[in-house]
This record gives structure tokens, sequence and C-alpha cells, in this order.
């Protein structure tokens, strides 16, 4: 038993299985977007179910902070306009 796991692990890889790989690219994704949104002064809050539901936007050359509560009644157009232009000031 414990030679069949080694070999099966072995197979694998140190990347892991595909369903392993698949998943870290994905994740990998989303860290990505997160760090770009970071640098431009937002921060995004995910709630339990891993849905975003809050944003924090800073103007660092006005010295503003806005939290906006994400609402799926309003597209990703409008938001990503509002974040855009709340940035810009």
């Amino acid at each position: 038993m414990l030679r069949e796991r080694l070999a099966d692990l072995e197979a694998q890889g140190v990347e892991g299985d595909e369903l392993t790989r698949r998943e870290r690219e994905m994740d990998d994704a989303t860290l990505l977007r997160l760090k770009i949104y970071r640098s431009l002064g937002v921060d995004i809050e995910a709630d339990e179910t891993g849905n975003f539901h809050k944003a924090v936007i800073r103007n660092s050359r006005k010295g503003d902070v806005h939290v906006v509560n994400i609402d799926p009644k309003f597209s990703r157009f409008f938001y990503s306009n509002y974040f855009w232009s709340t940035m810009q000031g």
C-alpha cells in the first residue's frame, strides 16, 4: 500500500497531479489580479463564499479613502468606471 502511494506521488512529480496544477494556475492568476489592483490603490475583500463584496479605494494624491460595497445588480463595467474615476480624483 505504501509502495503504491509512493509510486503515485513519484508519477505526479514535484508539481503534483494535473488537477493540482490547474488549481494553482487559477490561483496564480487571481493573485496577480489582486496584486495589480492593490498597486493601483484598490483592495478587494472576499466573503466566506469567495465572492468579492467590498472594495477599498485609496487616492494617495488627495488622501481619500472610499469603501464600496459591491452589489451584483450593478455591472462590472459600472464598477470599473467608478473605481477608475475615484482613483483619478
